[in-house]
């Protein structure tokens, strides 16, 4: 993911469920986030969120690898 609009489009995009579920979680932080902690937050929710899904593609190693 190059942007939070990217990271948010690959959750809408991601099969939802009835209910709330971790998906729903995910996409409204990272469409609620305003400040750089909030950011930050979202984006390793996202990351721990699609990393457990195997949505990740294999690329360079990144500082959580």
């Amino acid at each position: 993911m190059r942007s939070f609009a990217d990271a948010v489009a690959l959750v809408r995009e991601h099969e939802s469920r009835p209910g709330i579920d971790t998906r729903d979680e995910i996409l409204h932080r990272l469409e609620r986030a305003r400040t750089h902690v909030e950011r930050q937050a979202a984006a390793e929710a996202f990351y721990d969120w699609a990393k457990e899904l195997n949505l990740l593609a294999p690329g360079k190693a990144t500082a959580r690898s």
